[in-house]
């Protein structure tokens, strides 16, 4: 690892991070009822804590803000790698993929563990989403697939996240493997 990519993945990496512990929940909670999320429902500063504690108004400005930070980061994280200076062995598009997984992982921990808010945030699955949304639609209709039959089995929304973020690795070498690097090979 060069000089250059160390600067650009702490870049990323930071970035993302300070992006990821903005908590709309907390915000918007705040704004409605006075009351932190956290002291309400299940005490998690989450979408699903949000609908059941505060209502559908406040969550749905909840999960669309959760979304598009997840998107922003994942996107900047894209751009700050897509001026890289290329190698013979790694690629711009491998380069843009290193971006915006970094991004991804640092604005749901972020999401996670907040340092504007005591480090005590959300779960980051919405924002988990949005990374999977961006990077690959393929998996992220896969994940999305199994959250549902999961939560239409069991009515537990905890539990298909579970299983969505552990699939997320399977799917995604699954789908790599058999959809990319197969038709790339043959």
């Amino acid at each position: 690892m060069n000089w250059e990519s160390i600067i650009r993945s702490v870049a990323t990496a930071v970035i993302a991070y300070l992006i990821g512990s903005f908590s709309p929940a907390i915000v918007f909670t705040k704004l409605k009822t006075g009351q932190d999320i956290r002291t309400l429902g299940s005490g998690n500063a989450g979408f699903t804590n949000v609908l059941r504690s505060v209502g559908v108004p406040t969550a749905v400005l909840t999960i669309i803000c959760d979304y598009l930070k997840g998107v922003l980061a994942v996107l900047i994280g894209f751009w700050i790698f897509s001026y890289m200076t290329l190698t013979d062995d790694v690629t711009l598009f491998e380069y843009q993929k290193y971006g915006e997984y970094l991004a991804g992982v640092f604005v749901i921990i972020g999401h996670s563990f907040p340092i504007f808010y005591g480090f005590r945030g959300g779960k980051g699955v919405v924002t988990a989403n949005a990374l999977m949304i961006i990077v690959d639609i393929r998996v992220f209709l896969l994940i999305i697939a199994t959250f549902l039959i999961i939560v239409l089995c069991t009515r537990l929304i905890s539990l298909g996240s579970i299983a969505g973020a552990a699939l997320f690795p399977v799917y995604t070498c699954l789908i790599t493997y058999f959809c990319d690097y197969l038709l790339y090979v043959c």
